[in-house]
């Protein structure tokens, strides 16, 4: 997620989302509560080498169970992801850890490890 607030870049805030004023006021306006931000590392063999078609096909389907799993009131959003060879590193955000267990069982996506992640750094963290 892009912090709400318009002088905020993405990533440049060191803070736990849920400490930072501006996107604890962003989701509070809108009747909610701060999600919690996970990284999943995701094997999957020659994802790398797909074609765009495959890439059209997966993020079609994984969109529409998460917009499935939205209608049932279940917090849970995909940022973006990195392709390497073998694996994707996907980042969502989500109320909890089961949700992206839940995302993945329901997709057929693997999570072969999901990770809480709890601080975000950048270059500008060291001149902040």
């Amino acid at each position: 997620m892009t912090c709400p607030a318009a002088r905020c870049r993405r990533g440049a805030c060191t803070k736990r989302l849920d400490a930072c004023p501006t996107v604890v006021a962003f989701f509070h306006s809108r009747g909610g509560d701060i999600l919690s931000r996970y990284g999943i590392e995701r094997d999957i063999p020659a994802i790398g080498t797909a074609e765009r078609e495959a890439w059209c096909d997966a993020t079609h389907h994984s969109n529409a169970v998460l917009a499935t799993m939205q209608a049932e009131q279940k917090h849970i959003q995909w940022e973006h992801s990195y392709v390497a060879a073998d694996k994707t590193f996907c980042i969502y955000m989500a109320d909890n850890e089961a949700l992206v267990h839940e995302h993945a069982r329901r997709s057929s996506f693997p999570a072969t490890r999901v990770t809480e992640i709890t601080k975000i750094i950048d270059p500008t963290t060291a001149v902040s």
